[in-house]
């Protein structure tokens, strides 16, 4: 099977899947636990991993509520896990960030 443009409905999400998400993934994971280890690096470096999700979700949100249409259950099911991830990364980066996590880490 030759790839192509025509065939990324059927192998393109693969691709992509491996070569991006799954290492972003591998580096959230490991940078929180790290974190939680009391690595005092950690901690900026999961901030700034935090940004692209916090980032893209921001984004993908702004663009449904400019053009999307709400009346059907798949854009409102989009939207709130859009808007979840939105709040779960910044939540993260708050806290990732906060004054007294930086205290408890040592890293101050």
């Amino acid at each position: 099977m030759v790839w192509g443009l025509s065939s990324f409905g059927d192998v393109g999400w693969l691709v992509f899947l491996s070569a991006f998400v799954i290492p972003f993934g591998i580096a959230l994971v490991r940078n929180g636990a790290k974190l939680l280890s009391g690595e005092p690096e950690a901690g900026p470096r999961l901030s700034q991993l935090l940004v692209v999700p916090a980032g893209l979700s921001g984004i993908a949100i702004g663009s449904m509520v400019a053009q999307a249409d709400f009346s059907t259950s798949a854009a409102q099911n989009q939207l709130a896990g859009f808007i979840a991830a939105f709040v779960l990364s910044a939540a993260a980066i708050v806290l990732t960030e906060a004054r007294a996590t930086k205290d408890y880490l040592g890293s101050r």
